[in-house]
């Protein structure tokens, strides 16, 4: 059984963790197989959006804890996932899209913080209990305190806590909560819409949105102006396929090209 299961669909592609039997806990087969299928998502001019969930009852419990132990008995080094890894989905110029099945849980919700947006089940949580095994969630010290009210994330960033999915939501940490029979649904409708526009200015979008976040409104500004030509060309080449498909309906109809009929 693979660790995760990529499934392109049209214009988009659902990335599923699937490890049902271990509540999706992340195994280093899992990290391996993340960046291949990213590199496929990426280099797929088809895909426009990607969904990330979890197989079974959880979206995931984070880091394989009983992998750690083993590595340690047999005297085998753990290395922390590197930094290009945990960013991988927000590194890719396409969006991706959460869709949090159940309990979000350490590097789970990490995951899930990689992503561009997030949809909850309402009997999703979310927790970081890192400090209790010895752990730091390095990656959601980083992105908690841009994400949630400093006190809320400090919350969950020490303390162990749980996040329900109503609170995720109040907080912002989530931006809808959907019910579980729809939750791959309204992802899917998401995908679609992002699908609808241009892809290079929903690529420069999402740069420049992360460059604002991360950095500054200066270096948001700077990704767009340094696209602005790439944008010019892309929309001009639009504009040009759309009158070449208005002139060749207006001559096989004789007359002229109705918008919206």
């Amino acid at each position: 059984m693979t660790a995760l299961v990529y499934e392109p669909a049209g214009d988009h592609a659902v990335f599923t963790i699937n490890r049902p039997d271990q509540l999706n806990a992340l195994n280093l087969r899992f990290w391996e197989e993340l960046g291949e299928a990213v590199a496929a998502f990426d280099a797929d001019p088809r895909m426009r959006a990607g969904i990330l969930t979890g197989a079974g009852r959880a979206f995931s419990a984070g880091r394989d804890l009983r992998e750690l132990a083993a590595l340690a008995r047999e005297g085998k080094p753990v290395e922390p996932v590197p930094v290009a890894a945990r960013e991988m989905l927000s590194r890719s110029p396409k969006p991706f899209i959460a869709a949090i099945n159940g309990p979000a849980v350490g590097g789970g919700l990490e995951r899930a913080l990689d992503c561009d947006i997030r949809l909850a089940a309402p009997g999703a949580y979310f927790s970081l209990p890192e400090p209790s095994h010895g752990l730091v969630a390095a990656y959601a010290v980083e992105r908690l305190m841009r994400t949630l009210p400093s006190g809320t994330a400090m919350l969950l960033l020490l303390t162990g806590e749980r996040l329900s999915a109503d609170q995720a939501l109040a907080a912002g940490l989530v931006q809808e909560v959907v019910a579980p029979d729809h939750l791959l649904e309204r992802a899917v409708e998401l995908a679609g819409r992002i699908a609808s526009s241009a892809p290079l200015a929903v690529e420069i979008t999402k740069r420049a949105a992360l460059a604002a976040r991360d950095v500054s409104v200066e270096a948001a500004r700077a990704v767009v102006a340094a696209a602005q030509g790439r944008m010019a060309e892309d929309r001009a080449r639009r504009l040009g396929a759309s009158g070449w498909s208005d002139r060749r309906e207006s001559e096989a109809g004789g007359g002229s090209a109705r918008i919206g009929a």
